[in-house]
């Protein structure tokens, strides 16, 4: 599949104008927009090939780019970037537990799950999990209750990760396709 770089550029802009949105939130300013106004772009910021899911975090900015398997780490102040290589087909991202977490797979082969480093952006860990997860396929990853949880509409049952404990991979619940936490929870679809 083809992207023009128009659409690349519209991607990364609105990727900016999101991580400058939650950085002004996360330092406890209150922001107002009047009625009728428009948002304005900050900053446009290049990040890799086929931008996809976004996060914001650890003071930054996180992309996960579909096309060229990485994430790019987006400092919510200075706008530098540093782009992480990771394994085939990144599919989701979340922040939790001290780290940004990625998860990746493709086709038939083993998912695995990327612990990044917030501050600089390197791989920590590894996590290969005992179940293929097609890149076509709606998948997320999320923090909640002192594990990292990942579902799959391709799979019966949730994945929990402990990040302290090694290896990760214990299964629970029947039938998740998005996953997310709120209000100390863990939500999520069958």
């Amino acid at each position: 599949m083809s992207i023009s770089r128009r659409t690349l550029t519209a991607t990364a802009v609105v990727v900016v104008a999101a991580v400058a949105g939650a950085a002004a939130m996360m330092a406890g300013a209150q922001t107002t927009t009047p009625a009728g106004s428009e948002s304005q772009v900050i900053r446009q910021v290049a990040v890799g090939t086929q931008p996809g899911p976004v996060t914001y975090s650890y003071g930054a900015g996180w992309v996960v780019n579909q096309g060229d398997p990485s994430v790019t780490r987006i400092d919510a102040v200075a706008g530098a970037t540093v782009t992480t290589l990771i394994g085939a087909g990144p599919i989701s991202i979340t922040a939790g537990y001290n780290s940004i977490w990625v998860l990746t797979g493709q086709g038939k082969s083993k998912s695995t799950v990327y612990r990044l480093n917030p501050a600089k952006g390197v791989v920590q860990k590894t996590f290969a999990l005992a179940l293929p997860i097609n890149f076509a396929l709606t998948a997320d990853i999320a923090p909640s209750s002192g594990y990292i949880w990942v579902g799959s509409d391709g799979q019966p049952k949730l994945v929990r990760i402990d990040p302290i404990q090694e290896p990760g991979g214990g299964q629970e619940g029947a039938g998740p396709r998005r996953v997310t936490t709120g209000n100390s929870k863990l939500w999520t679809t069958v």
